[in-house]
């Protein structure tokens, strides 16, 4: 049983948490809309084991997050937190959080905006990587495949729904959103 008075550290991220706001990320709401309008693969599983209603569970929770950041639209929005029994802290709200699917992961920010800094670069690099795949490399020789890989990737950014090779990625939306952050700072 968590209280303020006993978990003191943990209300105050809780509530620090609770006063951070996000954001709908336009660009990338407006290749999720284009790619849900057209039915596109994107949307469904691969995997055979999966049964109709499970296909089916998966097209509702694509639609209703489409739903949910079109009704957001331009505005800031909070999330509220709970902990679970552990202390884990969870968002209570469905769909559109940090915490979400990959596909719905990549349409939010933060809505205060941070300069990237002196190694941010290098950290978008490495998430690139990551969320490419590339996965076990050690963090350096993820950011040289990052390197390596980046014209193909910047091609991605610059042109998703005509140039969709950004979808073989492990996490291909968030690697989307983070090419299309890459593409902002060259």
């Amino acid at each position: 049983r968590f209280t303020p008075a006993s978990h003191p550290l943990l209300y105050r991220i809780l509530n620090r948490k609770q006063r951070t706001g996000f954001v709908v990320d336009q660009p990338m709401l407006n290749v999720y809309k284009t790619l849900i309008e057209e039915k596109s693969q994107i949307f469904q599983h691969n995997n055979k084991l999966l049964s109709k209603q499970e296909r089916a569970g998966l097209s509702i929770e694509a639609h209703a997050v489409l739903k949910t950041a079109e009704y957001i639209d331009q505005n800031e929005f909070y999330h509220s937190y709970d902990f679970d029994f552990r202390g884990r802290i969870y968002p209570c709200s469905g769909f559109l959080h940090e915490q979400g699917a990959d596909h719905a992961k990549s349409l939010i920010r933060l809505a205060e905006k941070t300069p990237l800094g002196e190694d941010g670069y290098s950290w978008l690099l490495f998430a690139a990587a990551t969320l490419w795949g590339a996965d076990k490399l050690p963090i350096n020789d993820r950011i040289d495949y990052a390197e390596d890989h980046l014209s193909d990737w910047l091609d991605y950014a610059f042109s998703p729904l005509s140039n969709r090779g950004w979808i073989d990625a492990d996490k291909p939306w968030s690697f989307l959103s983070v090419i299309k952050e890459i593409l902002k700072v060259r």
